[in-house]
């Protein structure tokens, strides 16, 4: 019953942000809606027969069928198998059907995740499921997805915003912080491999008394009306009142190198 119990509540975590990121991307404008939870049906027939947990609509008006799963487990990805098969047979417009799981998973579950989607992948067996993906692999198929069309540089440009807006997002994330503090195995957190490493950098340990993070990205003008270089501000406070703040200059690239501005340490304090 307790086995029970986790696998239940941690499968309903995983779902949280999953509804959390797609909120995100729909007031980003990358998704225009989504359904939760999805079913559908034949014509003259049960309706509501074939369930996926989410049919979401691209900024482009592609559809995708997402579902969320802690285990990927022969006996249960056949169900997934059998309803995501059936929704495309009824929606000839859905393009991709998805599975994700946690970014938190178990390195023994994501290897089995991987080798199935392996089997899909090189077409050793057939499968109405698309992809296999990590929360956070979801999330780059829709940017990608949403970048379609741009020219180079307004990619970079909306990467580059939209990462500084996604740690924020990630860093404020409530259900990181608990998994953070309590080591909560239900917890899935958002992202939450990013968040760890951030504590771990700031050397930040689970057991500070942290009674609450905020991070934000708007960062006000210099005296100059020049942009600060500072792109997120993270204060942390801890219970016994004391604020710590850290600021963080972001870049998002594929290059090996990156190019930063060169001034003696003196400039750098004085800014």
């Amino acid at each position: 019953m307790v086995e029970n119990s986790y696998k239940s509540n941690h499968g309903n975590k995983a779902i949280e942000q999953l509804v959390t990121m797609f909120n995100y991307y729909k007031k980003k404008g990358y998704i225009k809606e989504y359904k939760y939870p999805f079913t559908t049906g034949y014509k003259n027939k049960n309706n509501k027969q074939f369930y996926f947990q989410f049919m979401i609509v691209l900024s482009n008006d592609e559809k995708w069928i997402v579902h969320s799963t802690t285990s990927i487990r022969s006996d249960r990805i056949n169900i997934q198998q059998w309803n995501s098969g059936h929704i495309k047979m009824i929606m000839n417009d859905i393009s991709l059907a998805i599975i994700v799981f946690p970014d938190d998973i178990s390195d023994k579950e994501r290897d089995i995740a991987e080798r199935y989607y392996q089997k899909i992948s090189q077409g050793k067996i057939f499968s109405s499921i698309d992809h296999i993906v990590s929360l956070n692999g979801l999330s780059l198929m829709i940017e990608k997805k949403h970048l379609e069309g741009m020219s180079v540089g307004q990619q970079n440009c909306f990467k580059g915003n939209n990462f500084e807006k996604q740690l924020v997002e990630i860093l404020n994330n409530e259900s990181n912080l608990t998994k953070f503090k309590t080591a909560s195995k239900v917890e899935t957190g958002f992202n939450y491999p990013y968040f760890l490493y951030i504590m771990n950098f700031l050397s930040i340990n689970s057991t500070s008394s942290i009674k609450s993070i905020e991070a934000t990205n708007d960062i006000p003008l210099l005296p100059s009306r020049g942009k600060a270089k500072t792109d997120i501000l993270l204060t942390i406070e801890l219970e016994n009142n004391i604020k710590k703040t850290y600021t963080f200059s972001c870049k998002r690239t594929s290059k090996d190198w990156v190019s930063v501005h060169e001034y003696p340490v003196i400039k750098f304090i004085e800014v």
